[in-house]
């Protein structure tokens, strides 16, 4: 729910501070939010942070969040009004601030296979 939602993202960004420059390490924000649902007594969406930024940033840090900058800085130069192409990259995009596609294979090659699709050109 969209609750659920919120609620981790709070706690992912409270505890992702702990560790800010490089984050917790890879695969970390899973059992970290099975704690937290224990811990802190609520439901809590399993497994996965439904923001792939605050994903990045609990998992990577700060330097998790400078690479994807760097990589939105890249091909987002090169989006332009009316491009069929630029507009499946936007809505990778939003699908990312709410749900986690880059963490599902056939959906991040995709967004890859875009991106290097807006960047080429």
């Amino acid at each position: 729910s969209i609750i659920s939602r919120w609620r981790g993202w709070v706690l992912i960004w409270h505890h992702g501070r702990e560790r800010w420059v490089l984050g917790h390490g890879p695969g970390s924000l899973e059992p970290a939010l099975l704690r937290w649902g224990t811990r802190y007594d609520m439901e809590l969406c399993w497994g996965e942070g439904f923001n792939e930024v605050l994903h990045v940033y609990y998992e990577y840090g700060t330097v998790g969040l400078l690479a994807v900058a760097a990589f939105l800085w890249r091909v987002g130069s090169h989006l332009t009004l009316g491009d069929p192409w630029s507009a499946a990259w936007l809505v990778g995009g939003v699908l990312a601030m709410g749900h986690w596609p880059m963490r599902h294979t056939s959906i991040a090659v995709a967004f890859l296979a875009v991106s290097a699709k807006l960047v080429s050109t």
